[in-house]
This record gives structure tokens, sequence and C-alpha cells, in this order.
């Protein structure tokens, strides 16, 4: 039993290790309505409206996603906007806004288009495959 368990151990100890980051783990939530977004991670310390890139004036506004990384991380985007992400990676990712309908899944070396039906407020996303190293934020305006 103990030879067939150590490859199983081997590979999770391999992926937990390459998906581990410095931020810690990734907000559990944020919702739509009723309350206004927060953001608390350590991938989000710092980002405000005033730090981030502004892409508030671009429709669609474009993000890229490359070395297992989001490009920006940490942006502005006007409400009922649409993105674009670009998936430079081989490994699929995804743009996941928890509590919200925004999870879009980007196959490797895609793009994809959405939109991001939002209320204004401050949110983290993250990419679900790969917490808690592929984290950041958004601010709607």
């Amino acid at each position: 039993m103990r030879r067939q368990l150590a490859p199983f151990v081997f590979v999770l100890a391999v992926f937990a290790t390459a998906c581990s980051g410095d931020g810690g783990p990734a907000n559990t939530g944020i919702p739509v309505s009723n309350a206004a977004p927060v953001t608390t991670s350590a991938s989000s310390r710092g980002c405000t409206a005033d730090t981030a890139t502004d892409l508030s004036g671009n429709d669609p506004f474009n993000i890229t996603i490359a070395g297992f990384a989001f490009h920006p991380a940490c942006f502005t985007a006007a409400t009922a906007s649409s993105i674009v992400i670009k998936n430079k990676d081989e490994v699929p990712h995804s743009f996941t806004i928890d509590e919200t309908p925004v999870d879009i899944v980007v196959g490797g070396g895609t793009t994809e288009a959405a939109s991001l039906p939002l209320e204004p407020g401050t949110y983290e996303f993250r990419c679900t495959f790969h917490p808690p190293s592929m984290v950041g934020t958004v601010v709607v305006s």
C-alpha cells in the first residue's frame, strides 16, 4: 500500500509547491450587490483607483496571462465593459471573481472575450486553477 501511495504523495507535493505563492489564500467571496465589495488578500494591498492601471476608457479592455500571472494585476475598468483575456501560457487559466457571474476559462495559448457585469467597487480576481499565486484586483467605476 505504501509503495502505491508514494507516487501520489510526490505528485501532490510537487503540485502544491508549483502553485504556492507569497500572497496567502485568495478571498473566498465578494458580493455583487447589497454591500460594497472589498478586497483583503496580500495581492491587493496597495491596489487602489490611484495606483491601478487605468483601463476604464477601453471597451473592450485587454488582460494578458503570461508566466502564471495577470498583466496588469491591478487595474480600473468601467461598469458594463467587456474584457478580452489572452493566455500566453500553455496551460488553461481562469479569470474568476467569486460570487459574481464572472468566471472565464481561457485555454492555453487562446483568447477569450466576455462582459464584465459588475457594480462599482473593488473586486479581487483569481485563477481557480492556480491559487493563491494568480490573483489580482479590479476597481470598477
